[in-house]
């Protein structure tokens, strides 16, 4: 993007819905360890404020709904519990997370770390070497997974995604699935067909062909279910859904508002459209600091 601003011109114009970024240290969010430690970066601060100067107009999602914009929409947060087998190894795993961090943070010579970023340097340091320093940050990296993908196949969550698509697909209507994880994705994309759904995938690994096929199977209402991830937030061409289910959610605040935008969409000849997001996290859990960042 840097490129263009290298254009010359007499006048430059932005339109964004998420002027403001996220830190840019903050690593892909299937190695985040959960801690609240990445921020939105303020818009002047960016590259893209600093070369297109400030903001001279901003339209919230009330007014875009009063001008006929947006579709009205209802936001549900399913707040759910781990069982007591989840809970005794989250704790065990949060406790091992903990002093790890705590040890790798007194052995980083650089500015302090948490969260992502401090994931990130860790997996670098695996990487180099068999030191006792590497192998601690070998067993925070593999510690921060396992405790993402005990959250991640929680048996509540399961069970609050099968109830809230068969609900939904009874009611006719179109549903978006997103997760930040593209092996997550398949997983739920199999349970799905499994269960009988209208279902298709969408990704960034998937070929080109297919992935614009899944959309068109969406777009006709062949296909009443599409389980996506993280590159449908950013951008594909996606009708509008009636129903959005925040399966696992990112801790950025600005692919959360892309993810809101998704369901969104006026539909033609449908203008007293309500659409329905559903969020559902794990209570007592890293989960819940997604919320700490504000929208």
């Amino acid at each position: 993007m840097s490129r263009v601003f290298e254009t010359p011109r007499a006048f430059s114009l932005g339109l964004s819905a998420t002027p403001e970024r996220d830190d840019p240290a903050e690593p892909d969010d299937e190695a985040d360890s959960g801690d609240p430690a990445t921020r939105a970066t303020g818009f002047e601060e960016t590259q893209l404020g600093r070369e297109l100067g400030p903001i001279i107009y901003e339209l919230d999602y009330r007014a875009a709904i009063e001008h006929g914009i947006l579709a009205r929409f209802v936001l549900c947060h399913y707040g759910l519990p781990l069982d007591p087998q989840e809970r005794s190894k989250y704790e065990r795993l949060s406790r091992e997370i903990t002093e790890l961090r705590k040890s790798l943070q007194g052995q980083n010579r650089g500015r302090p770390l948490d969260g992502g970023a401090l994931v990130g340097w860790a997996r670098r340091v695996a990487s180099r070497g068999n030191s006792p320093l590497a192998q601690q940050a070998t067993q925070y990296v593999r510690a921060t997974g396992q405790r993402k993908l005990l959250l991640y196949h929680a048996t509540a969550r399961a069970a609050a995604v099968d109830r809230l698509v068969s609900d939904a697909v009874l009611n006719g209507s179109t549903v978006i699935l997103f997760h930040e994880s593209i092996t997550e994705v398949m997983a739920l994309f199999g349970r799905l067909v499994a269960a009988g759904h209208p279902v298709v995938a969408e990704h960034s690994q998937l070929p080109d062909s297919l992935r614009q096929e899944s959309i068109r199977l969406f777009r006709d209402g062949s296909a009443q279910v599409l389980v996506s991830a993280r590159s449908l937030i950013e951008g594909f061409d996606v009708p509008a859904a009636d129903v959005g289910i925040v399966v696992a959610s990112s801790s950025s605040v600005r692919q959360r508002i892309q993810t809101l935008g998704r369901i969104l969409r006026r539909k033609p000849g449908d203008e007293e459209r309500t659409a329905i997001l559903h969020v559902l996290y794990m209570v007592d859990t890293t989960d819940e600091l997604i919320y700490e960042k504000e929208d």
